[in-house]
């Protein structure tokens, strides 16, 4: 697992998280949807979870070009580029510490299929406890209770709508 981002104080901010589900996707951020999710944190910590990608833009994003108020006291992105690497405890306690929680884009497969079900059973837990939750394209659609995973591959529009039967619909 890679770090990247703001880590801002070593210390646990008390911080009081607004609930907010936030889901984007087939284009670039909305800056004030994604500014409702950061301030979301309540002022604590935010943690940006991805498979692939820059470890330093999304940090950035959120807590400097979109000026939320209150400032997230921290923001990092947690890269688990590695097959595996979602398993180390680390990842779970930043997301268990986090007062907001965001999964980038890139594939479904690598959130659904190759993240253990205790990362997923933290997000839910993390999201039952009040935090801010979003995620754009495969993260927005790995939040979900069900999802195409996309494990073989993907199915056009016009190949599901002329057999929405076949298996990998």
């Amino acid at each position: 697992m890679s770090i990247g981002g703001d880590s801002g104080s070593q210390d646990d901010v008390v911080a009081s998280p607004t609930r907010r589900l936030v889901l984007m996707g087939g284009g670039a951020e909305d800056d004030a949807a994604a500014t409702l999710f950061a301030e979301g944190a309540g002022g604590g910590d935010l943690v940006i979870l991805r498979a692939s990608g820059s470890l330093s833009s999304y940090p950035t994003y959120f807590t400097t070009s979109l000026t939320p108020q209150p400032r997230p006291s921290s923001a990092v992105t947690l890269l688990t580029a590695i097959p595996g690497t979602a398993s180390d405890p680390a990842v779970l306690c930043w997301i268990n510490r986090a007062e907001a929680v965001w999964l980038a884009g890139g594939s479904q497969w690598d959130y659904l299929g190759r993240w253990p079900d205790t990362v997923h059973a933290a997000l839910s837990q993390l999201a039952g406890r009040g935090a801010a939750v979003g995620g754009t394209s495969a993260g927005a659609m790995s939040l979900g209770e069900a999802a195409f995973d996309a494990q073989f591959g993907g199915v056009s529009s016009a190949e599901a709508l002329s057999d929405p039967l076949r298996s990998d619909v």
